[in-house]
């Protein structure tokens, strides 16, 4: 009868400790619905170019500067951003380095969003494209992600793609 007493106590302490574990019950959803304001935005990545056979890669950092961008996360799964910003990019490429400016405007546009556990989906309307996120912090007023992001472009018979790892904060 112990045996049968123990074995019962086992299996629900089993069941009490495997039912608590991270649980969706929206409270990450409400937390990320409203305006946030883009705070910081750094990443590095590699780039390699192929051209008439021959590769090419080079390291690159980036960093945000002159930042007037928000994003809306809207309670239906949708978001809005405007405003833009500008990148300035570090390479080094054979051995020299090179910094210049890219501008960026109107960064994701519009589109769908989803949250699922540690990971934001991003869907915009303008690319064919689905960016997914890791959700590393999320509290009421501060969301930080880490995105992996692979670019493919071809421009005059060259071949480029970068990979990258964006650091992105945000704050309501």
């Amino acid at each position: 009868m112990l045996k049968k007493i123990n074995f019962f106590y086992l299996m629900t302490l089993l069941v009490l400790f495997s039912s608590c574990g991270k649980d969706n019950d929206g409270t990450a959803a409400a937390d990320i619905q409203g305006d946030w304001d883009l705070i910081s935005y750094t990443y590095t990545g590699t780039s390699t170019t192929t051209v008439g056979g021959q590769s090419f890669s080079s390291d690159f950092t980036g960093e945000a500067k002159n930042m007037d961008w928000t994003i809306d996360m809207k309670s239906n799964n949708k978001f809005v951003s405007s405003g833009d910003m500008t990148i300035v990019i570090t390479m080094d490429i054979a051995g020299q380095p090179f910094e210049f400016d890219q501008p960026f405007a109107d960064w994701l546009g519009t589109g769908d969003y989803s949250i699922v556990d540690d990971k934001i989906t991003f869907k915009s309307e303008n690319a064919a494209e689905t960016t997914v996120c890791d959700v590393v912090e999320l509290t009421s007023n501060t969301l930080k992600m880490g995105c992996p992001v692979t670019i493919t472009s071809t421009q005059q018979g060259a071949v480029s793609t970068s990979v990258l790892a964006a650091s992105i904060t945000l704050e309501k």
